[in-house]
């Protein structure tokens, strides 16, 4: 839906302050067709809790809500700090590349989000199966976002054509620049998964304020220097960022199990 509003109801980098418009009431009406669904086809009971149960649920997930909201700043603060050093045409092209790869990053989350359920079970059922079970999930998901960078990068031109009706280079570069962030962003799946099995709240919470911090000072110096192809190129340095400093924690916290992951993923014998 957001993408169907980015291509009718954009025609011009001047239109960037519809944007964010556009992706708030998409996520907000995306969001209340999923309550309607859960209600009424699923048969479940939706009902608004209660204060004190709020209050209880808010303080035991209070690390996982900043982490949330370093991550949203990671990767949506990208545009704010361009508008610092750029006028509103350098915006609006840059804004239709990074929107268009935003929603392609969302696929290693996704896939993060759809194994979470049996990973968990796995994870605490049996650790070897796990393993196995994550050495083809990691390696389907980096094969699958790598196409998606390839493609990205030969169809770029095309692409913003679509969706703007317009040849814009400098939409064209970003795109291109930015197409390797779904990439990047998978190298991090298996962390990730493993963070959220094990319940390391406060490595999330330390790994996501840490590359937020790196994310707004890399991004600044970059954007400074180079423009909007600055801050694209601060993005994907931040993505690999966090793949190391998630790694790095991990490896501290529990090495038995970290080495045990990446021993078979990066293993030759077939996993079952």
């Amino acid at each position: 839906m957001y993408m169907y509003e980015l291509i009718l109801l954009l025609n011009h980098p001047l239109d960037a302050h519809r944007d964010n418009f556009f992706l708030g009431t998409t996520a907000m009406g995306v969001n209340l067709l999923l309550l309607l669904f859960i209600h009424y086809e699923l048969k479940i009971n939706i009902f608004l809790p209660k204060l004190p149960e709020i209050i209880l649920s808010w303080k035991e997930n209070f690390s996982l809500f900043l982490s949330g909201m370093a991550s949203h700043i990671s990767v949506y603060g990208g545009m704010i700090i361009l508008s610092f050093f750029a006028n509103a045409s350098v915006l609006g092209m840059y804004s239709l590349a990074e929107r268009i790869t935003m929603v392609l990053r969302m696929f290693p989350v996704l896939i993060i989000q759809a194994v979470y359920p049996n990973a968990s079970k796995l994870f605490h059922r049996d650790i070897q199966i796990f393993y196995g079970f994550m050495k083809k999930i990691y390696w389907g998901t980096i094969a699958a976002s790598l196409m998606i960078t390839l493609c990205v990068l030969i169809f770029a031109p095309q692409i913003i054509r679509l969706v703007s009706r317009n040849d814009f280079e400098a939409s064209v570069l970003f795109l291109r620049i930015l197409s390797f962030v779904p990439f990047l962003a998978s190298l991090n799946t298996a962390n990730m998964i493993l963070i959220l099995v094990a319940d390391y709240k406060q490595l999330l919470f330390k790994a996501t304020w840490t590359f937020g911090v790196f994310m707004i000072c890399s991004s600044s110096i970059l954007t400074f220097w180079y423009g909007g192809a600055g801050l694209a190129f601060g993005l994907l340095a931040t993505e690999l960022f966090l793949f190391i400093t998630c790694s790095v924690l991990l490896k501290i916290k529990n090495t038995q199990k970290f080495d045990g992951l990446y021993q078979r993923i990066l293993s030759r014998h077939h996993s079952t």
